[in-house]
């Protein structure tokens, strides 16, 4: 259901309004080729006593083009300054403090993700810069039923017109078609997307955000993603083992093909990519998910058993509870007249007054847990040996394995 309340904040994408910790780049800037010797020996300096890059950037000035001097290049390692976290500076010295490698780079990183669904995780558009902002962008509209890709470009501002808070109206051109789009085969529109996330250590609400124009890098993080997700049934928020997140970002050297625009034909060429990595056996993770469903229905069935209380016994609104009521027969002075509980009363055993589908419900709620908490290696090997769906095996072999379990945890 739309939430009328956010319509003066805007409606787009919860994912793009996220507020920004701050940002972790996948390299340095460095100088254009053609600079000048007094531009090197600036930047060389700059750089050597820690300046940011906006500050080297605004001493060296526009070029001839009246554009940046700097142009990013890719690392193999990921930077951050206090410049990069405006809501606490402070975060860009506790991540090299938490994840720096011997030579004081950080190669790789836990994270988090906040969502579900993997393109708010990764959003990603085409872009046309202009000087004050995107000329021309790539997003999403419902047509005929579908969401389709589309161009939008902003509306201009008519003279005297006070904006709407919030809001900032697109004009929609068309389908967004590269093949066809002369802005982008100029090499003016190009891939922009970003992972967000949060990392473990860091201080502050909000998400951390790492920029990439690399569409390989896009992939094979999506297909990480999708793959645990069919896993987790669908889940990639909060996912944690054993008190560590499960996902970690590297950096990682890999080969790949490149498209030579003068000949049209494929190169290969050796790239540092941002790579998604899951710090968990993926079939450690699916017994462990298989066991968490199954420990869910167990123990909705033995709370719904739990809960079935006979109608004596039942506490009423104004009468005392059942502990109170066992209280009072405790003190309650014996009847010489009453005659004696028989020994075979005593000792009858509750699980005989159980229909099966009782019984069934009730080692459920022993059998999932205990399993849960066996070592891995034990696990798997009860597994292979019971490797039926558990909620459909019959109740004698559930008495079986409730034995073994037992039998392995005393061992």
């Amino acid at each position: 259901m739309d939430d009328f309340r956010d319509d003066l904040l805007g409606s787009a994408d919860i994912a793009q309004r996220m507020p920004i910790l701050g940002k972790l780049r996948p390299g340095i800037k460095v100088l254009k080729s053609g600079c000048s010797d007094l531009d090197k020996q600036i930047y060389n300096q700059m750089v050597a006593e820690g300046a940011l890059w906006y500050e080297i950037d605004r001493k060296l000035g526009n070029d001839s083009k009246g554009k940046s001097k700097l142009i990013p290049t890719n690392q193999d390692y990921f930077t951050v300054r206090p410049f990069d976290c405006k809501i606490n500076p402070l975060n860009a010295e506790k991540l090299h403090q938490l994840y720096n490698d011997p030579d004081g780079q950080i190669r790789s990183v836990p994270i988090v993700f906040m969502f579900n669904d993997w393109f708010q995780n990764i959003p990603h558009k085409l872009v046309n810069w202009g000087t004050n902002g995107a000329k021309f962008l790539s997003d999403y509209r419902e047509i005929d039923g579908k969401m389709q890709r589309v161009c939008t470009s902003p509306l201009p501002r008519k003279p005297k017109e006070r904006p709407t808070p919030g809001k900032r109206p697109m004009h929609v051109h068309g389908p967004c078609c590269p093949e066809s789009c002369e802005v982008y085969q100029k090499g003016y529109c190009k891939l922009h997307g970003y992972i967000q996330c949060i990392i473990p250590g860091t201080l502050g609400a909000g998400l951390w955000r790492i920029e990439t124009t690399s569409i390989y890098s896009l992939q094979q993080i999506r297909q990480t993603m999708m793959m645990v997700q069919g896993i987790t049934r669908g889940r990639l928020a909060s996912l944690y083992r054993d008190g560590a997140p499960v996902f970690t970002l590297r950096k990682v050297e890999d080969t790949i093909s490149r498209v030579d625009l003068d000949s049209g034909e494929s190169k290969k060429q050796d790239q540092d990519l941002i790579y998604l990595d899951a710090n968990i056996d993926m079939a450690e993770l699916s017994l462990a998910y298989q066991e968490q469903a199954m420990l869910g229905r167990g123990q909705q069935a033995a709370a719904a058993l739990g809960t079935r209380i006979p109608r004596e016994q039942e506490p009423t609104g104004s009468g005392p509870t059942i502990e109170a009521q066992a209280s009072n027969e405790v003190e309650k002075p014996e009847d010489p007249h009453e005659p004696e509980a028989s020994e075979e009363s005593e000792t009858t055993d509750e699980s005989s007054q159980l229909t099966e589908e009782e019984e069934k419900a009730a080692l459920f709620g022993a059998i999932i847990p205990a399993l849960n908490s066996l070592p891995t290696d034990v696990k798997m090997r009860i597994r292979k040996s019971y490797p039926q769906d558990l909620m459909k095996i019959d109740l004698e072999t559930l008495r079986r394995l409730d034995k073994d379990i037992k039998t392995a945890m005393a061992a």
